[in-house]
């Protein structure tokens, strides 16, 4: 098999805008408690919960796509997680700030739960290891946060294991899956890595095809294998999610909308801090209210609140980070393909 080099998919951006405004909806309908209480829209928008493992099947396929390309060697393990760590950290931390400014605030909002919910030093420094899994009596600041989580442990299972992963010999290709796959049956914890390591490899098995790292038929095997797992860990419902994934980014590869190509841009932001726009300025007006046309435009006002408070945060945070990190200059190739 010859190396195939590959381009930055375009319409994986506007899919990650898709996701989150997937995302965005579900939390403003159905996790504003008792706000909406039609059981036929709160059926319709829980779907929108399903744009997490798109994220997940999204990552699965760029994160390998970079460093296929890149070449990426694991001696230089310390300058990419250090890239990735520049990359994503300080969006991350703006938020984890922005999150204990609304914890204490709230307390000084009318109708609101009178529970003290501001976090302690652990919790918040926990945080910042993305360590709140691995301590029973803590919680994420903000629901959104647990999925970063994942993620940064699938890119320290990914720069440890990447030369499994395109070994020419077929053994170790084996060896991976096998690592990505068997734990998920064992640890049984959602807010670990194992549980939805299937949604990265049938990403990972998308590039690796494409990069001709595989033959077809180890293709076609493993994703087989694959989507049998998402179906035994994680239902029909995802399964659905994965094949519309894929199916949209082999068939329509370059496809571009002005509008799902924004919210992709600012996906990372949006993501990260809708909960503590949006929702919150949601939940305050609830109150007030009550009417059904009411409710579809505080819900449309959360939403645009949102992206509005998102859009400057790419800007003044996000942004910025993006030009640092891709100033880390360990691998030309690598480099351009992480800055995308």
């Amino acid at each position: 098999m010859t190396d195939k080099k590959i381009a930055f998919i375009p319409v994986i951006t506007l899919l990650r805008g898709l996701a989150a405004l997937m995302v965005c909806l579900y939390h403003f309908v159905c996790k504003t408690t008792g706000y909406v209480d039609d059981e036929f829209i709160l059926s319709i928008f829980h779907f929108g919960g399903l744009g997490v493992p798109m994220f997940f099947v999204i990552s699965g396929i760029v994160l390998p796509l970079a460093m296929i390309n890149g070449n990426y060697k694991t001696s230089s393990w310390k300058s990419f997680l250090l890239k990735r760590i520049i990359r994503i950290e300080p969006p991350y931390i703006f938020a984890v700030v922005l999150a204990i400014v609304y914890m204490y605030l709230r307390s000084f909002i009318p109708n609101t739960v009178s529970v003290n919910m501001i976090p302690s030093l652990q919790n918040i420094l926990l945080h910042i290891g993305y360590l709140i899994p691995f301590f029973e009596n803590e919680e994420w600041l903000n629901g959104a946060f647990w999925t970063l989580a994942i993620e940064f442990q699938y890119y320290l299972l990914l720069i440890v294991i990447f030369p499994l992963m395109v070994h020419k010999k077929y053994f170790y290709r084996i060896l991976f899956y096998v690592i990505l796959l068997l734990p998920g049956f064992f640890i049984d914890k959602v807010n670990f890595f194992t549980h939805y390591a299937s949604l990265f490899l049938i990403g990972i098995l998308f590039i690796l095809r494409k990069a001709n790292k595989i033959p077809k038929v180890e293709y076609v095997i493993m994703s087989i294998i694959s989507m049998a797992v998402i179906y035994y860990l994680l239902g029909f419902e995802i399964l659905l999610v994965v094949f519309f994934t894929l199916l949209i980014i082999k068939y329509f590869p370059n496809f571009k909308q002005k509008q799902f190509l924004f919210l992709g841009t600012i996906s990372y932001s949006l993501y990260l801090i809708h909960g503590l726009t949006g929702s919150a300025l949601i939940n305050i007006l609830s109150h007030h209210f009550k009417e059904p046309y009411q409710k579809f435009i505080v819900i449309l006002l959360g939403f645009i609140f949102s992206v509005i408070m998102a859009y400057f945060m790419y800007l003044l945070v996000e942004k910025p980070s993006q030009k640092k990190a891709s100033l880390i200059n360990y691998n030309e190739k690598l480099k351009k393909q992480l800055d995308n």
